[in-house]
């Protein structure tokens, strides 16, 4: 008997109508003092626009009060 396998693969929140999806995560980032989400979107992705995206990966409920020393998941993401 032949068969086809399948294997679930993880559900990543996703941005609604954003221009990416989130894929998996990309790597692992260290809050340091004084950083936003939107100064790390800048200094990783290059735009702050990307914010939204590791707000949704990392299920942030007020992602403007953000800790020092926290640790949060990047995003992989890739063109819709």
């Amino acid at each position: 008997m032949t068969g086809v396998q399948t294997c679930a693969l993880p559900i990543y929140e996703q941005v609604e109508g954003g221009k990416y999806y989130i894929t998996g995560t990309k790597s692992q980032y260290r809050v340091g003092r004084g950083e936003t989400i939107r100064t790390i979107a800048q200094l990783v992705y290059g735009s702050k626009g990307y914010a939204p995206y590791i707000i949704a990966h990392n299920n942030l409920k007020n992602p403007d009060n953000i800790n020092a020393g926290a640790v949060i998941n990047l995003p992989e993401l890739e063109l819709r």
